[in-house]
């Protein structure tokens, strides 16, 4: 048997339970002195939670558990991982203080990149104009003039985010690429050189999916949340109205977070969602990189904390409820965020068939997914 770090073991262990999230994590962390405790003594989780139900119990008395976190952690030995915890000290800060952050992150490379503020993430669509591709090297490289240590933080995708982990390499920044599947495989694959550069120069790749963990749709959203829980600001150089780097958007919204995007031309598809983004107020116009150094300036340059907020305007009258021909959206508009059980409910669909459809909504940016399984209009 190869020698884990014991405490590893045990969080890796909880991580794989159902349903376990930050909240239960800290919750749990708060009551034992050792996260191990729980599974070495589980009559102690009567004393501090008597309604505690049989069958979540039974998960902290099994076995089995613990021998998928055994087989997952020699995997990552032979693949020179190193899973980071969401209580460890190591795990990133900023992501740490987000409601939905992963229990589990495993990294490949230089994991202290991670902790070296202030993080930026450049995000936006896959089919990138010359426009796009330009008006992003033009940011990084305004980037590594007046803030070089900082690190890039991007999804190793087509377009946008392949140029802007391009052009940082260039210029010697170090780069996070947040994956959506396992560190033993790379997708796309034909980014493999960009990957193996970034580690080579000190960056680091970062996924909260085990090793094994194939590539599927669903992950790249959820995905986002890591990109933009990582970052001290997100800019968008190019996005449509459908790219996917609009829910990152507004989740760095969500987690009190900076955004920026450029505006493009109003006639230009790849750049509507930019668009909508500032008309919305959701996005900060961003024309050169001074722009960011406005925000971060009263953000400092380690954790992220919420920008104070101006005075309120005296509100004006309600909106007319909007409609919408979807019964899905038109039923978050009557009734706010939702969870998915209450939508299944409330639309009678199959959880496979609504699962589809709350994807397909998420990734063109008109809903946004929450902690808990709850949906809401974006």
């Amino acid at each position: 048997m190869i020698p884990f770090d014991l405490k590893l073991r045990y969080a890796l262990a909880l991580a794989l339970m159902p349903g376990m999230g930050p909240q239960h994590v800290r919750t749990l962390g708060a009551c034992f002195e050792d996260i191990s405790q729980p599974f070495l003594e589980p009559q102690l989780l009567d004393q501090h939670f008597p309604r505690m139900q049989r069958r979540v119990r039974v998960l902290f008395e099994s076995s089995q558990l613990l021998c998928e976190a055994d087989r997952i952690l020699e995997r990552c030995q032979q693949l020179a991982l190193t899973p980071l915890f969401l209580l460890d000290p190591d795990y990133p800060q900023a992501l740490a203080e987000c409601p939905d952050a992963p229990l589990i992150l495993y990294t490949r490379g230089a994991s202290e990149v991670l902790q070296q503020a202030p993080l930026i993430s450049i995000v936006g669509t896959r089919q990138a104009s010359s426009y796009g591709l330009q008006m992003t090297g033009r940011i990084v490289t305004e980037l590594s003039e007046l803030l070089p240590e900082s690190p890039i933080v991007s999804g190793l995708a087509y377009g946008i985010d392949i140029e802007a982990h391009r052009r940082a390499l260039q210029l010697g920044m170090p780069c996070v690429a947040v994956l959506a599947h396992g560190l033993d495989r790379l997708y796309p694959s034909i980014h493999r050189p960009e990957a193996e550069r970034i580690l080579s120069s000190g960056g680091v790749l970062v996924s909260e999916y085990p090793p094994g963990t194939p590539t599927q749709r669903k992950q790249f959203v959820a995905r986002n949340r890591i990109i933009a829980g990582l970052s001290v600001a997100t800019i968008l150089p190019e996005a449509g109205l459908s790219s996917g780097s609009l829910s990152t958007a507004r989740l760095a919204l969500s987690y009190g977070r900076e955004v920026f995007a450029l505006p493009g031309r109003i006639t230009d598809e790849q750049s509507a969602g930019c668009l909508e983004l500032l008309k919305r107020g959701e996005a900060q116009l961003l024309s050169t990189a001074s722009d960011l150094l406005d925000a971060l300036s009263w953000l400092g340059t380690s954790t992220p904390s919420p920008r104070p907020q101006p005075e309120q305007a005296k509100p004006a009258a309600p909106a007319p409820r909007p409609h919408y021909d979807d019964p899905l959206l038109q039923l978050l508009a009557d009734q706010g965020a939702l969870s998915l059980d209450d939508l299944a409910r409330a639309l009678d669909h199959p959880m496979s068939q609504l699962s589809e459809e709350l994807l397909d909504l998420e990734l063109e940016g008109r809903i946004v997914a929450l902690p808990g399984d709850s949906y809401r209009l974006a």
